[in-house]
């Protein structure tokens, strides 16, 4: 049961209530100091006028405090402090002071992901070379039609040329990058297109010199020269080449 209370003045009543608002204002600006984080730099004076008491760290995200005041029920006042600023966690309280001033969301690199897109491409563009390169001049090398012969080098190519370049090409680049870190991707390229196709050619010269004959489906030793340095000029470009920007370069040489 409620107790029943002489009446109040409204005079009184208001001089009450506006002392308690002013003793509300002062600990809310009281906690509003306490509450700052160390790792955040107070600023002067916000856009929209608001004093902010948490400046914009170096990594991008703005943190800052506003005191709203809402009537509660019971007609007491009642703060809530929002988070404002250009944070995409607003209002996540267990992500505004973890690990102090920074980022939230990871910057995504595009390095591992960039890296994979040039290995396939470099697989489907040996495949073609391949399979195109079987169907020139008959006889064949695997079926008696261009088109049997076309499907069956696709197929050799999608299955071989991922375990030949895995093995091949990753341990070039990465022997580039660790004994010729200064130089360009331009300079890498040209390093592994000559180590490339000194390796294939050291293959046919000895064959060549040793004086074994060219199966029938090879058509003669010029014939594999010219097809073999096409092929690694392709596979140098596609594989090695940088064609993106100075920035993406960085980004790549740094993840990959």
């Amino acid at each position: 049961m409620r107790r029943i209370c002489p009446r109040r003045s409204g005079l009184e009543w208001q001089e009450r209530m506006w002392n308690r608002l002013k003793l509300g204002r002062a600990n809310d600006e009281r906690r509003q100091s306490l509450s700052a984080s160390r790792n955040c730099r107070p600023k002067e004076r916000s856009q929209n006028g608001h004093a902010a008491l948490l400046r914009s760290c170096s990594m991008g995200l703005c943190c800052g405090l506003q005191m709203q005041r809402f009537p509660s029920s019971g007609g007491m006042p009642r703060t809530e402090c929002p988070l404002t600023g250009s944070s995409r966690v607003k209002g996540n309280f267990h992500a505004r002071f973890l690990g102090g001033c920074g980022r939230v969301n990871r910057p995504h690199l595009p390095g591992a992901s960039f890296a994979m897109r040039r290995f396939i491409i470099t697989v489907l563009i040996a495949t073609m070379l391949h399979a195109v390169g079987c169907i020139l001049a008959p006889p064949f090398e695997f079926g008696h039609t261009r088109a049997e012969c076309f499907f069956y080098a696709f197929i050799s190519g999608i299955i071989g040329f991922p375990i030949l370049f895995a093995v091949l090409l990753l341990p070039v680049r990465a022997g580039l990058r660790r004994f010729m870190p200064g130089c360009t991707q331009r300079t890498h390229a040209v390093v592994a297109g000559l180590l490339l196709y000194a390796l294939r050619a050291a293959i046919i010269l000895v064959r060549q010199l040793s004086g074994v004959p060219s199966l029938p489906f090879q058509h003669g030793y010029l014939a594999q020269w010219i097809f073999w340095s096409v092929f690694v000029i392709a596979i140098t470009i596609s594989f090695f080449w940088p064609f993106d920007s100075p920035r993406r370069s960085s980004i790549y040489d740094h993840a990959a």
